[in-house]
């Protein structure tokens, strides 16, 4: 009797040498499970172990290494927290100076103009190009240029 059991005609692989699939590489092997995979050595018991991360004291310079100077005795989470939260509030503080400058008097005013110049282009000049021939507006291509214009005015 064979090990993977049958009768003595079997001529497959024995019980667990078959191919299969690494998980952690794909790779197809083809052998016992128990021997890891040829590839990458994911699950072999001899296999050396992977490279420890980088040194997260290298860079310099940052933020982090900064925070990190002045919290020596923080954790990994504390240090995650405190990013998140300077990333928050650097979020927060651009879209509020964004905010404040597109919404002046003159802001305002500009972008109402652009917004009805883009309208009256779309609905207006596009649909009845008579409107145009006629010589009373501008045509399209002179209504994106001065689009384009008190765009770059400010």
């Amino acid at each position: 009797m064979s090990p993977a059991g049958g009768s003595r005609f079997y001529q497959g692989p024995g019980l667990g040498e078959a191919m299969w699939r690494c998980p952690s590489c794909g790779a197809e092997n083809q052998g016992p499970i128990a021997a890891g995979c040829g590839m990458c050595g994911a699950g072999n018991p001899n296999a050396a172990p992977p490279p420890p991360p980088p040194d997260t004291q290298a860079a310099q310079g940052d933020l982090a290494d900064y925070w990190a100077a002045k919290h020596p005795d923080a954790t990994t989470a504390a240090a995650f927290r405190a990013g998140y939260m300077e990333g928050l509030h650097a979020a927060r503080t651009q879209h509020t100076q964004q905010q404040s400058a597109a919404f002046t008097q003159e802001g305002k005013v500009a972008r109402t103009i652009l917004a009805a110049l883009a309208h009256f282009r779309d609905q207006v000049l596009a649909d009845i190009p008579n409107e145009v021939t006629d010589g009373e507006w501008l045509s399209v291509q002179e209504v994106d240029q001065l689009i384009a214009r008190l765009q770059a005015q400010g």
